[in-house]
């Protein structure tokens, strides 16, 4: 019984499966990849594309139906190939990555297809196989994949196998190994996969088919289109081939039939191809013979051509002259043409400036005009100001003189208020004994009493004579406190004894 197979990755595993059909149950899953296998899925409310194939791939990818079809096979073993990734970048959006299929490598149109009309996928990013964070994220997404469904298939007797191989360095040209252009970029690329292989390594039960790097170079007998780092000579599929049937099947022989099939169809080949270069040989002795007889046909057109180019020089000379000449003129014609569009360029400009100077004229005349009106109302003003400035110095010169009578009327009356103040006192002084013989205790209290109030009613006088030099508002007293006007003290004299304790507002004038 045939063993069964399936291989996810590039066209490596379509051509390898493809030419062992008879021995192998073999299916190829093209361009699936283990990030896409293993992140997750992406649920999208539209998928239409123009084209139905790119349509249903992108189904398949954002749904996981590969993945799926992994989880639930129950085939012998699963092919997974590395170096393909190196074909396509990834689109990721979110935790959903899966290969970037708008490229020539898928199909021919596909590289004008637009993700623009799906909502999900905009803000998407591209990720490159040549960017150490695609391996980094690579490597996640194995373990993922091995912890999840691969470590369970292992376990089951299923074989997990990867095709460890390296991009073609060199191509064998007329037989001698030539570097591609690319040559250090693809060591770059393959010292990366050396890497990964040395990471799958550590996965217990992941077979490695491991092809060296001396079978991987490419030739223009190469599979899928002549020499490419991706397109290794036949030689390399010849022995994937033959290890990958030794994995499927040890000991029973398929691997040794295949080879002795190989060899014998190789051999026809070499065969075919010798017969080939027979015939060439005298095609190309019959070629030499027509050419001998061509030759002396062409040296006759030689003559005959030599004389026609003589000719055709001397015409060409004649027109160089000619067109020198012409040359020459339309050089004169374009300086001429260029002094008369200046002059007339300087004459509109001097025009134009003699406008401006005109119109700026006349903005000066009426800004002028405007002026001189202005300065007759300053004039005025400045007339009315000083008339002003006379009448305030004269009301200040009264108000002064009015102040100073009144200073001298107050000094009069605290001199009088002092006066009566010290005449009290004595009368008060001789008095007391008299009060003190005839009243004793008493007769002192009434004393001090009276001084006290004499005093305090002095203090008072004096206080509203300050507020009056101050300029306390008596008016604003009064509208801001009507019940003053009820009693039987003026403003000054009722803020003096009673407003200031109780809180009240003065104001004074300016």
């Amino acid at each position: 019984m045939m063993k069964s197979v399936i291989g996810f990755g590039s066209c490596y595993i379509e051509h390898i499966l493809a030419e062992i059909g008879h021995l192998v149950d073999g299916k190829h899953i093209w361009r699936a990849t283990i990030p896409s296998l293993a992140s997750s899925k992406l649920k999208l409310r539209s998928r239409f594309l123009p084209l139905k194939e790119a349509s249903d791939f992108l189904t398949r990818e954002t749904e996981k139906q590969i993945t799926d079809l992994l989880r639930e096979s129950d085939a012998d073993a699963f092919l997974f190939d590395v170096a393909g990734d190196y074909l396509t970048a990834h689109i990721a959006v979110g935790d959903s990555i899966f290969p970037d299929f708008r490229t020539g490598v898928f199909a021919e149109k596909w590289p004008d297809l637009s993700l623009d009309d799906i909502p999900e996928m905009k803000g998407h990013k591209l990720i490159w196989a040549d960017c150490e964070h695609y391996w980094n994220m690579w490597k996640y997404y194995f373990d993922k994949l091995y912890h999840d469904i691969l470590q369970q298939k292992i376990y089951g007797g299923q074989k997990v196998i990867f095709l460890c191989h390296f991009l073609s360095e060199l191509a064998l040209v007329k037989g001698e190994p030539e570097p591609f252009k690319e040559f250090i970029h693809i060591r770059r690329r393959n010292a990366r996969l050396a890497d990964v292989y040395d990471f799958l390594s550590n996965y217990s039960g992941v077979r490695m088919i491991r092809i060296s790097e001396e079978i991987c170079f490419g030739s223009r007998f190469a599979p899928y289109g002549g020499p490419w780092e991706f397109h290794p000579d036949k030689e390399f599929y010849c022995i994937a081939r033959r290890e990958l049937l030794n994995e499927l099947s040890p000991g029973s022989g398929l691997a040794e039939r295949y080879l002795h099939e190989w060899l014998a169809a190789n051999g026809r080949e070499r065969t075919r191809a010798h017969s080939d270069r027979e015939d060439a040989q005298q095609g190309l002795e019959r070629v030499a013979q027509d050419a001998e007889v061509l030759r002396g046909e062409l040296a006759a057109s030689h003559a005959a051509l030599a004389d026609r180019e003589s000719r055709r020089a001397e015409a060409e000379r004649i027109a160089e002259n000619a067109k020198g000449d012409a040359e020459s003129l339309r050089a004169e014609l374009v300086a001429a043409h260029a002094a008369l569009t200046e002059r007339e360029s300087r004459r509109a400009e001097t025009e134009r400036i003699a406008e401006e100077a005109k119109r700026d004229a006349e903005g000066l005349r009426a800004e002028l005009a405007a002026a001189g009106v202005a300065l007759g109302e300053l004039e005025n003003r400045r007339a009315r100001a000083e008339c002003r400035e006379e009448e305030a110095k004269r009301d200040a010169e009264a108000l002064r003189d009015a102040a100073a009578r009144r200073d001298e009327e107050l000094t009069e009356r605290n001199l009088a208020l002092e006066r009566e103040t010290r005449r009290l006192r004595d009368e008060l002084l001789r008095l007391t004994p008299v009060f003190d013989r005839s009243s004793g205790e008493a007769g002192n209290d009434f004393i001090k009493e009276a001084i006290r109030r004499v005093k305090a009613k002095w203090r008072l006088k004096r206080e509203a004579a300050r507020l009056r030099r101050a300029k306390f508002d008596e008016a604003a007293y009064l509208r801001l406190y009507p019940d003053v006007a009820q009693t039987n003290l003026g403003p000054t004299f009722h803020y003096a004894a009673h407003g200031r304790e109780e809180g009240r507002i003065a104001s004074f004038r300016d």
